[in-house]
């Protein structure tokens, strides 16, 4: 009796463990607003709403969306500690767009970034089979958008479509200003 119990509690947690594991940490493909609260209990998220609707600007027109669904997420290998957005139009049950930020450590470097940069790559790439080609590399450009002294800012930028989504991992870093890691799946309307 107790090696058969041993035996079903061995074999219901390595099942859970697999089917945890083959599910995908990004959504790459369209999410219903009435599934984002479920999606995000399986992954033991923290919830946070937004008080506020947030509005877009985007090649000459403004787009409207519901109230902000934010979640942090607890570490994954390829994608470390994450905050997830998901935008939706309030006339429409779809999602329209869902960020992915990477939570940094407090004292994370250009190196940093850039390893987590190239893990996100990598897992997205082999994800949807995918290639990178010669996106991606380090360059760095000149700012003025924050007070008038022009600051040298790093950044890394692959974009891919995939059926009717566009998918970017951007790595934007400043020494003086701050960074941020951010994978952006965008919908089209």
């Amino acid at each position: 009796m107790h090696v058969k119990y041993n035996f079903s509690l061995s074999l219901v947690l390595m099942l859970n463990i697999s089917l945890y594991s083959q599910k995908s940490f990004i959504s790459y493909d369209k999410v219903k607003v009435e599934n984002i609260t479920s999606i995000e209990e399986s992954f033991n998220s923290v919830t946070y709403q937004s008080k506020h609707e947030y509005v877009q600007s985007k090649e000459d027109s403004i787009i409207r969306y519901g109230k902000l669904k934010i979640y942090a997420r607890p570490e994954n290998r390829y994608f470390g500690k994450v905050n997830v957005t998901y935008f939706y139009l309030k006339k429409d049950s779809l999602v329209r767009e869902i960020n992915y930020t990477w939570k940094n450590p407090e004292k994370a470097k250009l190196k940093d970034f850039s390893n987590q940069f190239d893990r996100m790559v990598t897992k997205v790439s082999e994800d949807l089979n995918l290639p990178v080609g010669d996106q991606g590399k380090l360059t760095k450009i000149m700012d003025s958008s924050v007070g008038d002294i022009p600051t040298e800012i790093t950044q890394r930028k692959v974009t891919w479509k995939y059926k009717d989504a566009e998918i970017k991992i951007i790595m934007i870093w400043s020494e003086k200003h701050g960074a941020y890691l951010d994978t952006e799946i965008e919908w089209e309307k």
